[in-house]
């Protein structure tokens, strides 16, 4: 049994979040490690709630809802999906005991977990599937020089893709605006309210479709093959230590069908046209396409120390997180769960 919730709450800054968790928000009451009676799975629990980091389905966590389709053969039998504004209030569900699972973006996650939110990142949920785009007579990196350029939040994913982007030309100093969500960022760009921005995939093939010749990608994230992770799915500490079979259900699930999809894009294309809001047939199947092209989803959960390493150092080195907002591997995340 599925259901799904939507949540429209609030932005609040990842720390300032952090710091109410800490005033009594855990989740004490997790029940412990004791099989549900009739249970003979060894799962410590068979409902699972999961958080989304956005109000509506997105192409990048297509692969996610899947895995959540599949949990009933792990004798995970009843499944809820909650969406959220941003990924602070997917952090703060999870922290609170609301929700088992979440995902958000790297920054948010490992910045709240420094601050001392009650969770830790247990997989990668996808890599980078951003591009930067701006008008046609802007070429490069260097072309946004004065101009201004759309982020979806101070500590974010888009702010991390853009820093890269204008490592690429230090002499660059574009005006940074604050714009949440990548399809609102699209509609100021069109009605010229924004010069630039980090996109995803699908508002890309938006733009072209709504205004063609008008733009064009001038940093490609997944392309330029940065190795590092963007967003995380991450559970409560608590139900780490006290659901560990319940996790690792949950997780090994999500890494067969991240590797299923590889092998039936025509399946994945269906799925995104049936859940992504306003998705075409045509337009499903380039962003399968394209997303399995990228290696999007990783199979091997992407966890490994190498990968960990070169995520905090783009991180710090962007400037997103300071010695003071960013933790260590050890502090902020666990591959024990993965396959």
């Amino acid at each position: 049994m599925k259901t799904t919730k939507r949540f429209r709450t609030a932005g609040i800054s990842v720390l300032a979040a952090a710091a109410l968790l800490l005033t009594g928000c855990g989740a004490s009451d997790t029940p412990g490690t004791t099989a549900p009676e009739g249970d003979d799975s060894g799962l410590e629990q068979t409902s699972l709630t999961f958080s989304y980091s956005a109000s509506v389905q997105q192409l990048e966590k297509v692969p996610i809802h899947m895995a959540l389709d599949n949990l009933a053969d792990v004798g995970i039998t009843s499944m809820e999906e909650t969406f959220h504004q941003g990924g602070e209030d997917s952090v703060q569900a999870v922290a609170r005991g609301e929700s088992d699972f979440g995902v958000a973006n790297a920054p948010t996650v490992f910045a709240a977990i420094k601050k001392g939110a009650p969770i830790q990142a247990i997989a990668t949920a996808y890599m980078p599937a951003y591009l930067v785009v701006a008008p046609s007579e802007v070429e490069d990196v260097c072309g946004l020089d004065g101009k201004r350029v759309g982020i979806h939040a101070q500590i974010s994913a888009t702010t991390l893709y853009t820093n890269m982007a204008l490592q690429q030309c230090p002499t660059a100093d574009p005006e940074i605006m604050i714009v949440p969500g990548s399809a609102a960022r699209v509609q100021a760009m069109m009605a010229g309210q924004l010069d630039a921005s980090a996109v995803q995939f699908s508002d890309w093939l938006a733009m072209q479709e709504q205004a063609p010749g008008k733009f064009n990608v001038i940093f490609d994230v997944a392309q330029a093959d940065l190795g590092i992770i963007d967003s995380v799915i991450f559970t409560s500490t608590a139900t780490m230590e006290q659901k560990p079979n319940f996790v690792r259900a949950f997780i090994g699930t999500l890494q067969d069908t991240y590797a299923s999809v590889y092998d039936n894009e025509s399946e994945l294309a269906k799925v995104i046209e049936e859940i992504v809001p306003d998705t075409t047939a045509e337009a499903a199947a380039e962003l399968a396409k394209v997303s399995l092209e990228d290696k999007l989803w990783p199979a091997d959960g992407a966890f490994d120390k190498t990968t960990l390493e070169t995520t905090l150092k783009a991180l710090e080195d962007s400037g997103l997180l300071t010695d003071e907002t960013l933790p260590t591997i050890d502090e902020c995340c666990t591959s024990e769960f993965l396959k």
